[in-house]
């Protein structure tokens, strides 16, 4: 009996060792959460004023488009680029070995045009592919993108007169998503937008955006020659080489009015595989430059844009789940003590973290109106989809983030994967919901 006892008083001494660490981590958890919301809304208001048209040329401009199997989209794309308001533009497409038609389909389409050239080469990558694209493409200016991507005619344009300040490296535009055709699209269209971009609109204040994407973006070709390329050695090679770029003391700038729509994922499969690859890679890139968050030599990108990356990539996912399902117990709790009239309710503390964790609800969807607000071509009733978006989209990525920190911490080598286009995404659809 004696033994019964001590086993009983260890079982509840390991029970409130536990719940005190749940505890800890729900607050910090939710004080991730708020403070991060904070830190976003108020950089928002506080980014470089855009650059207004000057008449001044910054250089010549030239278009990569690195493809592999895009036979479906890939017209669609360089046809988009052609009625750019920039009308000098040369347009290199490099097939990466495909495997369909893609690369036939181009050179018989876009044969007769000169301002378009086409070439393969072995399958070697997306990074190998835009790297022969900057080797031959000698202009001052090259602007990447993916061969599912539409740009709008004034895209490249906007993009191209950032490069008026010297310092300037590297521009991202505004992506977003084009088929808003199912739930699990319209919830990527607005993460898109409350996430990624107004990520990248905060930042642009302190420059230190972690990525250009590759969906739409303009490079400054002797500063990318200049820190080696595209390198093979992650995952998010665009990524790496923004890193690099801001590292070697160049600037990264953001163009809002830059849109671009790129084609997301249909289905969650194919969504879990390219959130998985998205984060996988991030997480290396902040492995690779962690000697940028050493105090002697870190700025902006080793202080704020690396260490958002291991907070809210890694360790906020890993806390969230937990925020969420301690939350919902204690509304659980109080439910029932109160329907037995259980006279031990500890309120206060109950309330305490109730309400530490709706303030953190309510400060995302405020951040989420603000992200919006910002966008002054996008459609407003996107955001009656945040609380799907809180509540079933974002447990998906914290499974995917999970995963990825999983697969690193074991060491396991990831590849590139390929996605399925649908050819769902076109200039005419930005009309039906911009305004």
């Amino acid at each position: 009996i004696g033994l019964l006892r001590e086993f009983k008083a260890l079982g509840f001494t390991m029970l409130r060792h536990v719940l005190w660490i749940a505890e800890v981590f729900f607050i910090l958890g939710v004080c991730l959460g708020i403070g991060r919301s904070v830190l976003l809304i108020g950089l928002s208001y506080f980014r470089r004023s855009p650059p207004a048209e000057s008449g001044h040329q910054v250089g010549s401009v030239g278009v990569v488009i690195a493809a592999h199997n895009e036979e479906k989209v890939i017209l669609n794309t360089v046809e988009s680029v052609l009625g750019s308001t920039r009308s000098d533009l040369k347009i290199l497409i490099v097939d990466d070995g495909s495997t369909d038609g893609t690369y036939e389909l181009c050179k018989s389409r876009l044969a007769g045009n000169p301002r378009v050239s086409v070439i393969t080469q072995p399958n070697r990558g997306k990074a190998a592919a835009l790297n022969n694209g900057f080797r031959l493409l000698e202009t001052d200016i090259i602007v990447a993108l993916d061969a599912d991507t539409i740009f709008l005619n004034d895209t490249i344009e906007l993009l191209v007169r950032h490069f008026e300040d010297p310092l300037v490296a590297a521009v991202s535009g505004n992506a977003k998503v084009g088929n808003r055709e199912t739930v699990l699209t319209k919830l990527q269209a607005l993460e898109y937008i409350t996430a990624q971009n107004m990520d990248r609109r905060a930042f642009d204040a302190l420059n230190c955006i972690t990525v250009v994407p590759g969906a739409v973006g303009a490079w400054r070709r002797d500063r990318v020659l200049e820190a080696g390329g595209y390198l093979l050695d992650t995952l998010a090679e665009d990524a790496d080489l923004t890193v690099r770029l801001i590292r070697n003391g160049y600037r990264v700038a953001y163009e809002d009015r830059a849109i671009a729509l790129t084609e997301a994922p249909e289905t969650v499969a194919q969504f879990l595989k390219q959130r998985f690859r998205w984060m996988f890679g991030m997480l290396q890139v902040a492995a690779k430059h962690s000697g940028a968050m050493k105090l002697q030599d870190s700025k902006t990108m080793g202080l704020v844009g690396l260490p958002n990356i291991i907070l809210f990539q890694v360790l906020f996912p890993l806390l969230a789940p937990l925020a969420d399902l301690m939350a919902l117990g204690i509304l659980l709790d109080m439910a029932t003590r109160l329907a037995t009239n259980s006279a031990d309710i500890n309120a206060a503390q109950s309330l305490t973290f109730l309400g530490m964790f709706f303030a953190f609800l309510l400060l995302d969807a405020l951040t989420a109106l603000i992200a919006c607000k910002h966008e002054k071509r996008e459609n407003p009733w996107l955001l009656l989809w945040i609380l799907p978006q809180r509540f079933f989209y974002r447990q998906l990525l914290y499974l995917v983030a999970i995963r990825a920190a999983l697969v690193a911490i074991r060491g396991s080598v990831v590849g590139w994967g390929t996605l399925t286009r649908s050819a769902s995404v076109s200039v005419d659809q930005e009309a039906k919901w911009s305004h």
